[in-house]
This record gives C-alpha cells, structure tokens and sequence, in this order.
C-alpha cells in the first residue's frame, strides 16, 4: 500500500475520532451565545470535558503515529505522564509498576505501542476503568491490562495488531490498528493479545530475544 492512500486513511481516521469532542465544544458555544449564559455548572462541564478529550488525543496521536518528537516518549515516566493524562480525560484511572522495571533501551517504540494499544481499547470502555503496566521480569515482557466495562476488541483488530491480517483488508475503520501492528514488526517487538469478561490484556516483548510466542485466543 502507498504512503499516500496510508495519509488519506489515517487523517479520516482522526477526523472521525476528534468530531465528538469537537462538536459538544462547538454545540455548547452556540448555546452560550446563543442564550448569553455567563454561567452554568453543567455547560461549563461539558465544555471542559470535550476540550480535554480533543486535546489528550491529539497529544496521543502525535506521539504514535505522527513524527514524534525524539524527548516526547524517551522515557518510561514521560510515557505514564502521557498515559495518566488520557486515562483520567476519559473516565479511567491509571497505575505502574516503578520505572526502573521498564527497559531502558531504545524505548520509543515500545511506547508507541503500548499507547496505541491503549487508545484502541479504551475507546470500548463504556463506563470507568482501571489501566495497569508492569514489567514482568521472568518472562521479559511488558504487560498491560485494562479492567473495567470494556465491550473488547473485535477480531478483525486483534488480527491487525498482530500483523496476521491481509493488507487488502485496510480501511479507515482500521488503519490505526494497522500502522500499530506495523510499528511492533517495524521494531522487532512481538505484540500478542487476550481479553475476557471485563479485561484485556496485552502482552509485548523483544520478538528476537522472547523466550517463547504467546499464543493469541484469535
């Protein structure tokens, strides 16, 4: 696939994702101009709320699939600033093990992973939910899982974020999921999935240095 059909479906993609937000914020300037309300608790939440969200994915997106500034995710504390920043802007709490469990190594594309990961899932929760990330040393990978009233990934992403779906399948309906998947094979990092009632886990690791595959329940 070419970078420009790539381009065209990635920015509908984001456009479809930001239009929420974005118009409660338009819809609830009207009805202060319009009704020349100065104040009121409700509107003002809502107000807050939606800029919030625009602004924390817009900060996500840049970071995972834009041309990420090389300090933006240098570190494992700058990458959970990120994380506590969208979890919180969407109703969800977030928790880490201490940093210095974390590879310290070229960890740019280990975060750009784990927050595109994050985005895809967080978007099926309906209500509050809890993130954690750990390292988990005696199987050398990264584990991060989300609990709370998430709907879970369809299949089709799953089988994207594991580079296991053909690329003829690509649309702007997953194109994030995608150029997700891409980044984990990119980097030699080896992405694997399971979710059940009211959780999801991810797993990620060095694809060259894994003790062994995890199967995926896909």
């Amino acid at each position: 696939m070419n970078n420009l059909k790539l381009t065209t479906l990635l920015c509908s993609k984001i456009c479809h994702d930001l239009i929420t937000p974005v118009g409660a914020i338009s819809t609830g300037l009207e009805f202060v101009l319009g009704r020349h309300v100065t104040q009121d608790s409700e509107l003002s939440h809502l107000l807050s709320e939606s800029a919030n969200i625009a602004a924390q994915r817009l900060v996500l997106f840049r970071c995972v699939y834009g041309s990420t500034n090389p300090t933006a995710l240098s570190t494992w504390d700058k990458t959970f600033r990120i994380m506590a920043d969208f979890t919180n802007a969407h109703q969800g709490q977030f928790s880490h093990s201490p940093c210095e469990d974390f590879p310290t190594h070229n960890t740019i594309p280990w975060a750009q992973v784990l927050l595109g990961v994050m985005y895809l899932v967080s978007g099926t929760c309906q209500g509050p939910f809890h993130l954690t990330v750990k390292y988990d040393t005696y199987e050398d990978r990264l584990v991060m899982s989300l609990k709370g009233s998430t709907g879970g990934l369809k299949s089709q992403t799953i089988q994207f974020l594991e580079n296991r779906a053909p690329e003829e399948e690509i649309s702007s309906q997953n194109i994030l999921e995608y150029l997700t998947g891409l980044h984990a094979l990119n980097n030699n990092l080896a992405l694997n999935l399971s979710q059940g009632p009211g959780e999801f886990i991810c797993y990620l690791q060095d694809a060259r240095t894994a003790k062994q595959s995890m199967p995926s329940l896909f």
